[in-house]
């Protein structure tokens, strides 16, 4: 009598031990099929906004509630999202297998990063900006809310017109490649013919700005564009 109870209760866990483990590699291969269709819906996310070489862009799809059940497709899955949708940092996509008309939508955060020059030291009014001073991060762009530098060669020379923080990111408005005061050459080219002139900067300026400045043998303001941090042009 106590063999046969000991033989159920064998039976019984045998069971039970095939049921679990049976339960278990479902929901496993349930798991990864849900894993595969968030990827296919990141994946499609990251080809349809395509960035510049300055931008960076991550895609992370919310979980897929564990209850969904996700048939097996017999042909490749279809990918969707509307235009304005992917305008959004949260982006609905749509999977679907037209084969047995199965579909399902879920969402993928969308995060943009761009690179921007920061300070890396505090640097007051007047400051000389060197390599040592700046260093490149890679930021949220939808938090950088005025316009900023990608390239060191951008700031490396010009001058602080406030105080910067460090950590900060570097905008136009803070520095000044050519400052008001300041002793510059004036060089006139036009039509094979270049004459410089001795000036000073009635205005401060950032490479490629157009700036008021004094002839100083002449007296004359003149417009000019900023070339660089003790030159500027005048189209004759």
């Amino acid at each position: 009598m106590k063999k046969l109870l000991s033989a159920i209760k064998i039976h019984q866990l045998s069971l039970f031990l095939s049921m679990f483990i049976g339960l278990n590699c479902d929901a496993l291969a349930q798991s990864v099929q849900h894993d595969e269709i968030m990827q296919l819906g990141e994946q499609y996310v990251l080809a349809e906004l395509n960035a510049g070489p300055e931008h960076h862009i991550t895609a992370k799809a919310m979980p897929i509630d564990n209850r969904i059940d996700i048939p097996a497709c017999p042909q490749s899955f279809d990918i969707a999202a509307a235009p304005n949708a992917l305008l959004q940092s949260n982006v609905t996509v749509k999977v679907s297998c037209p084969a047995n008309n199965w579909f399902i939508y879920f969402v993928v955060k969308v995060k943009e990063t761009q690179l921007v020059i920061v300070a890396n030291n505090a640097l007051s009014p007047g400051s000389l900006i060197t390599a040592e001073d700046i260093e490149t991060e890679e930021l949220d762009k939808s938090l950088l809310r005025y316009s900023t530098f990608t390239s060191a060669d951008d700031v490396i020379g010009a001058r602080a017109k406030r105080r910067l923080i460090a950590g900060q990111p570097i905008s136009p408005n803070q520095l000044c490649f050519v400052c008001k005061g300041d002793a510059i050459t004036i060089i006139a080219k036009g039509a094979g013919i270049q004459v410089k002139a001795a000036g000073i900067a009635q205005q401060d300026g950032n490479v490629g700005e157009q700036i008021l400045v004094r002839n100083e043998r002449t007296k004359k303001v003149v417009n000019a564009q900023v070339d660089s941090t003790s030159e500027v042009i005048v189209r004759l």
